[in-house]
């Protein structure tokens, strides 16, 4: 796409050639101007107006509708039970932690160590079915997380009475 270059920069060259600052004549607003999108010197006058029409125009034709347009609230509508593809209670445990990561904010400190960073959902009821409840994950720094999944792991060993490592055994 196609970038603005600074307005300071433009009218600091528009004032040294003793030229005035376009506007379009169209919707009365100031121009941009955009730089050659191939890296060349160059480049072309816009109206910003237009410009913002072709790129929601663009945005139509993709399939993303304009942020609290109709058809954005329309989409809105569709989420969670309201959705013809929700799967409830049946989700994949990708599909429920993407749900929790649209829900619930991650906070960036691990709930184990009080470390900040990155972190992930850990669900702390394995065995057991994926719920959409949060009291039910921690939220866990990296290292936290593989500590947490290889207790995990070794208390499946001993209910199964039998001793095997990770690779043997999905959480």
């Amino acid at each position: 796409m196609n970038t603005p270059i600074g307005v300071a920069e433009k009218r600091a060259q528009l004032d040294a050639a003793g030229k005035p600052w376009p506007v379009c004549e169209c919707h009365a607003e100031p121009m941009h101007w955009y730089k050659d999108p191939r890296g060349k010197e160059g480049g072309n006058w816009r109206c910003a107006v237009r410009v913002r029409e072709a790129q929601m125009a663009r945005k139509r034709a993709r399939g993303v509708a304009a942020f609290g347009s109709a058809e954005h609230r329309a989409s809105l509508a569709q989420w969670g039970a309201e959705n013809s593809q929700w799967k409830g209670e049946s989700a994949t445990s990708t599909r429920v932690h993407d749900w929790l990561r649209r829900n619930y904010p991650k906070s960036g400190v691990c709930e184990e160590c009080g470390k900040e960073g990155k972190t992930d959902y850990a669900f702390r009821h394995h065995p057991e079915k994926y719920t959409r409840n949060r009291e039910d994950y921690r939220e866990l720094c990296r290292p936290c997380h593989l500590a947490f999944d290889e207790e995990v792991v070794q208390r499946a060993a001993k209910r199964h009475g039998r001793r095997f490592g990770r690779s043997r055994i999905r959480v």
